[in-house]
């Protein structure tokens, strides 16, 4: 099993269910969603941006399709979006 890994996660920082069960959850066992994504580029949204995007409004990206973590200007996370066809969409908000 060693090498092993999915995406950015190594076999090795693995825990295994017994462990948890016995010695509970511990911040070294969970993985945020911000982590999760960490392979997929980042778009910041400005204060006007962030409002319309949280509401659900669709905005105008001149990104490549695909999956990007967003955060506000002052680089706090705020969830998952998608931008298909020069749009960009709420995916998941934190």
């Amino acid at each position: 099993m060693k090498g092993q890994k999915f995406g950015i996660f190594k076999i090795s920082e693995a825990v295994e269910l017994e462990d948890i069960l016995e010695n509970g959850i511990q911040d070294k066992n969970i993985i945020t969603a911000e982590k999760l994504f960490l392979e997929s580029p980042e778009v910041i949204l400005d204060k006007n941006q962030l409002r319309l995007f949280l509401n659900g409004v669709k905005l105008k990206s001149e990104n490549s399709d695909g999956i990007y973590r967003i955060y506000t200007e002052t680089k706090e996370f705020i969830g998952i979006g998608e931008v298909k066809n020069k749009l960009l969409k709420r995916d998941l908000v934190i």
